[in-house]
């Protein structure tokens, strides 16, 4: 429990799933936080500090097994992680001063995420999963999501690379919600985060915030986006028709000058009106 408290004390306030768990796991074992003395993030690899913890300093560093071998001093330690295999699951590296600890995670799937990937797929729309996971876990993940295309084991600059390489090719919407997600969120042709869980780099970074959370929505957003270039399209069209019809014929003198300019009138009701079907659900 004392790992767990201190790992807490670390991870307050950060927006990554691991560490919601970790503070959540420590909430409901009504365990107490400690004041910070020295926190830095490091984008894509994990976070150190320092705090105050029964009279002692102590040095922590949580994250993956890349960070946490590059900051380990005590040689059994580096023996220990270079013994490891990956094991398919997801794993939080605890270091406090030179004790190691490993805490395990498991995935779970929001609430009709497989459908929501399906109906995409029923719009035309090609499911890509980046994840920042070992290999086994995002085979897994994407398979129980039926994504087909998954890349795992990145880092944000890896995920801002792949989506600049997406991008050159097709149209392209990204969604996250992580600081290692905000660069590629950026690149991407439309960035969608999440606004309650999302972090503040990434709702500066994204296009559209969800403010819900629901990433059920997903479906109706590009749904709907598809309905507002087809209304455009026509809107524009009609009004484009109706500005030459009723001017070459004002000039030939075929219409007068004020059934031209009550054409003109016209034809902007009908865009609005239009307009107004995209307030349908």
């Amino acid at each position: 429990m004392e790992v767990l408290e201190i790992a807490a004390s670390l991870e307050k306030g950060a927006h990554h799933p691991i560490a919601g768990a970790i503070c959540a796991a420590a909430l409901r074992h009504k365990l107490g936080h400690h004041e910070l003395s020295s926190h830095q993030v490091i984008p894509g690899k994990g976070v150190q500090g320092s705090l105050q913890f029964k009279d002692t300093m102590v040095n922590v560093t949580i994250g993956s097994l890349q960070l946490v071998t590059e900051v380990a001093e005590d040689a059994e330690v580096k023996k220990s992680l270079a013994a490891l295999k990956d094991t398919g699951h997801i794993v939080a590296f605890v270091l406090i001063n030179n004790a190691l600890t490993l805490i395990r995670f498991d995935d779970e799937l929001r609430p009709a995420i497989r459908e929501t990937i399906d109906r995409l797929k029923k719009l035309g729309v090609r499911p890509i999963m980046l994840t920042g996971d070992n290999e086994e876990s995002g085979r897994i993940v994407a398979a129980e999501l039926h994504i087909d295309d998954y890349r795992a084991g990145l880092k944000p600059e890896d995920k801002l690379r792949i989506i600049k390489e997406l991008s050159h090719k097709e149209s392209l919407a990204m969604i996250g919600d992580g600081i290692n997600d905000s660069p590629a969120l950026t690149a991407a042709h439309v960035g969608i985060a999440m606004g309650q869980i999302g972090s503040d780099s990434a709702i500066e970074a994204s296009d559209i915030v969800l403010l819900r959370d629901e990433i059920t929505i997903i479906g109706w957003l590009f749904k709907k986006a598809r309905s507002t270039a087809r209304i455009v399209k026509q809107n524009l069209s009609l009004a484009l028709f109706v500005i030459l019809f009723a001017t070459t014929f004002s000039i030939a003198g075929i219409i007068p000058l004020w059934l031209a300019v009550i054409l003109h009138e016209g034809s902007t009701v009908i865009v609005g009106l239009n307009s107004l079907r995209l307030l349908q659900k």
